[in-house]
């Protein structure tokens, strides 16, 4: 299951760990007293699993209890592809979970479990079976024919909203939500693979669809940390040394660190102060055709030597050693296998290679003196770094300005080297003054990349308990760092000091 800054978690879900937030963190097994929460999950079939829309809590309210296999209706439900069947036919696996079949398992429709099962789209209704397992009490095999006939009988306006999973353009069909649909020109969309579209489209008396439109929608954003190479102040643009070219709107949220007051900006007084040589940190929402809507620029105090890029990877472009994000090339000749990071934590180049596909949020970052930052792409040279971005949180940008402003005004700036952390209080010893690291507090991304060695990457402050790790872990003693603190000395926001 994937959840992404769309996904919606329904208030039944519960603030599990007070952290004034519901995120999938309130689904931890740890928040709810070693208990697994029961979810009901809206989404899209993808290849690994589902690509989750809504997630609703059903256990929440009443101490309701579901797969109690002495009470009739109360069965788990799951919709998916079995991935295999046992040999001797006494369970089948249905988007990794193993389903057992017993005498009293009900097949619908006549099917019977074998072998030619492998790969069928089924409904499935099952009993807790104990030790982490089930029993099918029903299984109803969903046929492709029984949706498709319903859609072609009248051969005219389409629409669908899916993961597009594949597309051949010899047989000119494309899969989606496990349907295989006859196309016309299917070549044209091979680009879309692997992302979440929306399609719309006319049936011909063949039953062929001529696609008229298909929009992606690309998992949030484009990101850049550059220094800016050229600025035209007459066209209200500039361009990075990456050859990246931001548009801020007076919709922009645009900030600068070296502002004291840390006003919002107009675009008129952006430009204004704005200098070729500044590091900038940008990010946009980027629709179908590549287009972009810049939502956030921020000009960094310090000049920063390398260079960041962030979006979704190009399908056909995935080849060691590179590969291209948002239409920039990604080159990672030299780079070790300690410079990748995949989705599930691996840490080699090939485990990174093999894993990744079409549509995943990748993030680089070109070597420490940004040899590697040019208009041609990013190149991260020996000292650079490429990790899978998950996000995981499902928290935005309001959510988090509602969290920080929760902690009231800052009064005070302390900075210093830390004598002393205490995780289990989740306070930092600056120089004699106790600091409390609370989960709304904000860890700016120059502590998250240099304090943990590349473990965690941020284009942004984030939540300390956004960030689900230890505070040792982010800080250590001896490290310079600067906290603006409120009347409690608790942390607003916490940075490491070059």
């Amino acid at each position: 299951l994937a959840a992404k800054r769309t996904t919606v978690l329904d208030d039944s879900i519960g603030d599990n760990n007070t952290d004034s937030v519901i995120d999938l963190n309130d689904l931890d097994p740890v928040n709810l007293g070693g208990a697994n929460a029961v979810v009901e999950v809206s989404g899209y079939p993808t290849a690994t699993g589902y690509l989750a829309t809504r997630v609703e809590r059903l256990d929440a309210t009443g101490g309701a209890t579901f797969g109690d296999p002495t009470v009739p209706g109360d069965e788990f439900e799951v919709e998916g592809f079995i991935d295999s069947v046992a040999t001797d036919l006494t369970s089948f696996v249905v988007n990794g979970a193993t389903f057992a079949v017993d005498g009293a398992t009900t097949f619908e429709d006549g099917v019977t479990l074998d072998q030619s099962l492998v790969g069928a789209f089924v409904e499935v209704a099952a009993d807790d079976g104990g030790s982490g397992g089930y029993v099918a009490t029903a299984v109803e095999v969903i046929e492709q024919s029984d949706v498709w006939d319903e859609t072609l009988e009248n051969l005219t306006d389409f629409e669908i909203k899916g993961v597009l999973a594949a597309v051949d353009a010899t047989a000119n069909t494309i899969s989606i939500n496990g349907l295989t649909i006859d196309v016309t020109a299917a070549g044209e969309f091979a680009n879309f693979v692997g992302l979440l579209v929306e399609i719309e489209g006319e049936f011909d008396a063949a039953g062929v669809l001529t696609i008229q439109n298909i929009e992606a929608e690309r998992g949030g954003d484009v990101r850049v940390e550059d220094q800016i190479a050229s600025i035209n102040t007459q066209a209200g643009t500039f361009t990075t040394r990456l050859g990246v070219v931001v548009t801020p709107t007076g919709d922009s949220r645009i900030l600068d660190q070296g502002d004291e007051e840390g006003d919002q900006f107009s675009v008129a007084e952006f430009f204004t102060a704005l200098q070729v040589g500044d590091t900038v940190r940008a990010r946009a929402e980027e629709d179908a055709n590549g287009g972009r809507t810049w939502t956030r620029v921020t000009v960094l105090a310090e000049a920063e030597g390398a260079c960041s890029f962030q979006g979704p990877l190009d399908a056909g472009t995935i080849s060691d050693p590179s590969f291209s994000l948002a239409g920039l090339v990604i080159d990672t000749t030299g780079l070790g296998d300690g410079g990748f990071v995949n989705a599930s934590g691996d840490e080699t180049r090939a485990a990174f290679f093999s894993s990744v596909a079409a549509g995943d949020v990748v993030k680089a970052t070109s070597d420490t003196d940004g040899l590697g930052c040019t208009p041609n792409g990013l190149a991260t040279g020996v000292d650079g770094f490429v990790s899978v971005e998950t996000d995981d949180f499902v928290v935005g940008d309001e959510v988090i300005d509602e969290m920080t402003e929760s902690l009231g005004e800052v009064v005070e700036t302390v900075s210093g080297v830390v004598a002393g952390v205490n995780g289990e209080n989740n306070t930092l010893n600056i120089n004699g003054v106790v600091v409390e690291i609370v989960n709304a507090t904000l860890i700016t991304p120059y502590t998250i990349s240099s304090a943990t060695q590349g473990e965690v990457t941020a284009e942004e402050s984030v939540p300390f308990g956004e960030l689900g790790l230890p505070l040792e872990t982010l800080f250590q003693q001896g490290l310079f760092v600067s906290a603006d603190v409120n009347a409690d000395t608790v942390a607003v926001e916490v940075g490491l000091l070059p």
